[in-house]
């Protein structure tokens, strides 16, 4: 369950080799089982190249995918959000018939222009996905601000109703 570890190196290609820039390592403790999922470089402002590095895991059938933002021009590499940002959720893995509560519930990230004077453009997430709860269950479990209702037949013969939300 240990986490991987984070290094960056910025390299330069003189055309006879590659040029060490600047090291970073071990930076941050990101993902589980000693590695880390996917990174995508970004442009965090003008002139601010940055990487966002997803992690997380699966324990016990419920998923969760976090990104963190880093700035490849700071003198210091460290996660611009002070901790990991929820960016997935499922119960996929962990929900059965009988489990009060399932989801999987998804982000997709975007930058936005910031306020003039702001040393980054905006992080804007906008999620989506599905929640589900059995029908019997109190309605105060809902499904967040914009959910909106969807019918989910049951599993198989016998298996108890679910009341669905979509979210958005």
């Amino acid at each position: 369950a240990s986490s991987g570890l984070l290094g960056v190196y910025l390299l330069k290609n003189t055309g006879s080799g590659w040029q060490v820039l600047k090291k970073h390592e071990n930076v941050a403790e990101l993902g589980s089982h000693g590695s880390f999922g996917e990174v995508d470089f970004v442009t965090l402002a003008p002139g601010r190249p940055g990487i966002v590095v997803h992690s997380g895991g699966t324990w016990q059938g419920y998923t969760v995918e976090d990104i963190s933002l880093f700035d490849l021009t700071a003198g210091t590499l460290r996660d611009l959000s002070g901790e990991s940002i929820l960016f997935h959720s499922d119960s996929e893995g962990g929900c059965g018939p009988e489990t009060a509560e399932c989801w999987n519930i998804s982000g997709k990230y975007s930058f936005v222009p910031a306020k003039p004077g702001v040393p980054y453009q905006d992080l804007l997430i906008d999620f989506t996905g599905e929640k589900s709860v059995l029908a019997n269950q109190d309605s105060a479990a809902g499904g967040g601000a914009a959910a909106s209702p969807v019918s989910a037949p049951a599993a198989s013969a016998g298996d108890p109703e679910r009341k669905s939300s979509k979210i958005q």
